[in-house]
């Protein structure tokens, strides 16, 4: 959601529009920080929506802010879905991902019905909301032959595509290419797939907003040119003829994306190192099939300990002992344990060889292991 709602407001601002934003990392106006902090709930929405002078308020929505307090507003131009996925589950009532879908779907339902709703065709749980919205649907996905889509736009329906390399707006049966994804800095070269949905669903709300396609085209050229574009957001760094990526990844979703586009920067003979562990507030499960997914694929593993983010957790122990489940349920590679974040990435770093692929679930230490990272990179 984050990178979505910054990329969105990137190709708003190109238009000349004022806009101010809320995210996990702050409330920004006209690209100023003024609240920094998780502002996903009403409050963050607020100080968007009292500030003078501006065309644009544009929404990241969490599913505690709308438990614990609801909506921000009563209604709303233009909604995206991007995915759902087991977050959070067993907190405020909601133990199921049906139910996490429900509960996200409250902001489908406020669209106004001259407004548009953005869904992923390509997550079941999303197209599971499309019945009984009151707004009409402009649908995403990264497969042209997506029963759901192709549905629809054989009854002359919008959607995002992504087909042949390019990032395709459909509309009934004429097409209209936007841009290579080989030139979205974000996606590197068409690599991150995650990226990929995330620039859909932004052009998405582009297109309800009826932004032109050449201006979609040239803020989506220039968004990642610079790292504080998405910071924490998928940082590719080149150290002694390896590769390290670090990324907010922090759910099995996102491991897996972060693993996938890893792998295909492996150089012959090259090994992935992998560096996991996300926040407490997880399922037993959830931090098993982190473990799982990660040696699937990974020729190392570097568990590492989060104390700040224990979360209801009784320790640190507790929560390596699950990944270590994990693990040995994906094939067991050598792995070892890690005092902290910087501490994991240090360990990868010493046995860093040309070829290797070091992926790393960066929640807590990201500013100082990027500059850390820039630096060797620069050497």
């Amino acid at each position: 959601k984050t990178t979505t709602t910054r990329l969105l407001a990137h190709i708003l601002r190109g238009t000349g529009q004022k806009v101010g934003w809320t995210s996990t990392v702050g409330v920004y106006i006209e690209g100023e920080c003024v609240l920094e902090g998780d502002y996903t709930g009403p409050a963050g929405a607020w100080r968007v929506l009292e500030e003078p002078g501006l065309d644009i308020a544009v929404l990241e929505t969490a599913r505690g802010g709308l438990l614990l307090r609801g909506m921000a507003c009563e209604s709303n131009d233009v909604s995206v879905m991007t995915n759902v996925t087991g977050d959070h589950l067993g907190l405020h009532g909601i133990h199921t991902v049906e139910g996490l879908a429900a509960v996200k779907s409250v902001v489908l339902h406020t669209t106004r019905p001259s407004g548009w709703t953005v869904l992923n065709a390509d997550d079941p749980l999303v197209r599971g909301q499309a019945a009984g919205l009151p707004a009409a649907i402009i649908w995403i996905t990264q497969d042209p032959e997506n029963p759901t889509v192709v549905a629809h736009l054989h009854t002359g329906g919008t959607a995002i595509l992504a087909e042949d390399g390019w990032l395709i707006i459909a509309e009934g049966s004429a097409r209209t290419r936007v841009l290579a994804f080989a030139d979205i800095p974000i996606t590197y070269g068409g690599r991150a797939r995650h990226m990929i949905e995330n620039v859909l669903s932004a052009t998405g709300a582009a297109v309800a907003m009826e932004i032109a396609p050449p201006d979609i085209a040239r803020a989506l050229s220039t968004f990642g040119d610079d790292e504080s574009d998405n910071v924490g957001r998928l940082h590719v760094y080149s150290v002694q003829g390896a590769t390290v990526i670090l990324d907010y990844a922090h759910n099995e979703v996102g491991l897996s994306f972060l693993l996938q586009l890893a792998d295909s920067y492996r150089g012959e003979g090259g090994r992935l190192i992998s560096i996991i562990g996300t926040a407490g507030d997880r399922t037993d499960d959830a931090l098993r099939e982190i473990g799982r997914l990660a040696a699937e694929v990974s020729d190392q593993v570097i568990v590492k300990e989060t104390r700040r983010y224990l979360r209801g957790r009784p320790s640190v122990d507790a929560m390596t002992a699950l990944y270590e489940e994990g693990l040995r349920a994906g094939g067991d590679p050598p792995h070892v344990v890690a005092h902290d974040e910087p501490g994991a990435l240090t360990i990868a770093l010493e046995q860093l060889r040309p070829g290797d692929v070091v992926a790393m679930m960066c929640i807590e230490s990201g500013p100082e292991s990027r500059e850390r990272l820039k630096a060797l990179a620069e050497a």
